[in-house]
């Protein structure tokens, strides 16, 4: 029974963790896109050989 409720709690407790890590990473992602958003009309402004030069960049993402 002791052993039960022990594995029990440890399930719980991985479950929350990797819960955790998950939320991290997607939040880390979604910072990075919204920034990357917000660096491209700049970049693309930027960018001396216009359209083609910027269908090349994507590829390369």
């Amino acid at each position: 029974m002791i052993q039960r409720n022990q594995e029990r709690v440890h399930a719980v407790i991985w479950s929350q963790l990797v819960d955790r890590v998950f939320l991290a990473e997607e939040t880390a992602l979604e910072r990075y896109y919204a920034e990357a958003q917000l660096r491209k009309p700049s970049w693309r402004s930027d960018t001396p050989l216009g359209p083609a030069a910027i269908s090349v960049s994507k590829c390369l993402l």
